[in-house]
């Protein structure tokens, strides 16, 4: 039986799904705000150790907000990755730190610092820091494809369409990327396939393509979260717009689809050379039997390498006026999933698009 979900549709709870992104930004916007009236209000005292443990962490939570804007993150991505890794676990030890120093003069024994409601809130925080690294294992990828600006890393797990695994790379810090398959028999390995995109990617990449990877094995997070995609099942008949490596976690949307009828128009620049084209031939054998279509257009091809994003805006547009569908999924890079999304919604069409970190 085929079914929609009510908060995918229609209503408030859409409206508030659609906009998660914003809703990570605003929550560190009110701590920083919070932060501030919480230092405006505080008695006013000479240069103490507290004083500038609090003006310390003032200024650690407002260089992580200025370094998620758009432009900062878009143009020094690896310097907000750092920022919010370090910085983050810096901001909490002089929270830490600061909690101490107000309250240690106070409080004599456990049971006061026990009565203190400040107290548990800076335990639920440090829960919340501890509690991804629950359950990690060690992982010993496979190099199992190698494209120009592509390459695939094989672990052991089943295949889920709409989740995503997190594994360290060199940095030994987490990265999530989406699961995906590259042997469409195999159920018990997933494939992570990996783009240059800064931040030790474009390092595991381009060591790849010069015969010197060293990835010799990684930390895998137990846990496999929903990602985007998870329920394009709700749906009868979908289209799907990708671009270029995109196409990785779309990958066991189709192959585990059981009965929604998907078309799916991928954009890519030569796909069969990052992809090879013996690994597109068993795509298309292994959905040749399910209610999919994939039109693969090739934005090198000399009829479309003079096209630019407004012109496919427009072909993704007469593609849902020609296959009708209920709803279309964009996975693409940024500014294109953004001005594609404002389009289709324009036109009336139910559209989601990928969020980007923040």
């Amino acid at each position: 039986m085929n079914w929609e979900s009510p908060s995918f549709r229609e209503g408030s709870s859409q409206d508030i799904t659609d906009r998660i992104g914003f809703l990570h930004r605003y929550m560190a916007l009110s701590t920083l705000i919070w932060l501030g009236v919480h230092a405006g209000v505080k008695p006013t005292t000479a240069a103490s150790l507290e004083t500038a443990l609090l003006w310390g962490l003032f200024g650690l939570l407002g260089l992580i907000c200025v370094t998620a804007l758009a432009p900062v993150r878009r143009r020094f991505h690896n310097l907000f990755e750092a920022v919010h890794r370090y910085g983050g676990w810096l901001a909490t030890l002089v929270l830490l730190s600061y909690f101490v120093a107000t309250f240690s003069a106070q409080l004599e024994g456990l049971s006061g610092w026990l009565a203190l409601p400040e107290f548990y809130l800076l335990l639920a925080i440090l829960g919340m820091l501890i509690a991804p690294w629950w359950g990690v294992s060690k992982a010993y990828p496979q190099l199992v494809h190698v494209g120009p600006h592509v390459i695939g890393l094989e672990l052991p797990g089943q295949p889920s369409f709409g989740t995503y695994s997190r594994i360290t790379l060199s940095n030994g810090c987490f990265h999530p990327f989406g699961d995906s398959m590259i042997d469409f028999q195999d159920r018990d390995s997933r494939v992570l396939y990996i783009t240059p995109a800064g931040d030790r990617t474009s390092e595991l990449v381009d060591a790849a393509n010069q015969g010197a990877f060293r990835q010799m094995e990684c930390t895998l997070r137990k846990d496999r979260f929903k990602g985007f995609m998870y329920h394009h099942s709700v749906y009868d008949h979908i289209l799907i717009l990708v671009t270029g490596g995109g196409i990785a976690p779309v990958i066991p949307c189709l192959m585990l689809n059981d009965h929604t009828q998907i078309d799916v128009l991928w954009l890519g620049k030569d796909q069969p050379k990052e992809f090879t084209q013996p690994l597109l031939d068993q795509l298309g054998a292994a959905i040749a039997n399910k209610s999919i279509r994939l039109h693969v257009l090739n934005t090198h091809d000399p009829d479309l390498i003079a096209l630019n994003d407004q012109h496919y805006t427009a072909l993704a547009l007469k593609a849902c006026a020609h296959y009708q569908p209920q709803a279309v999924f964009v996975m693409s890079n940024q500014p294109f999933t953004i001005d594609l999304m404002h389009a289709l919604s324009m036109e009336g069409y139910k559209a989601y698009g990928a969020t980007f970190d923040s």
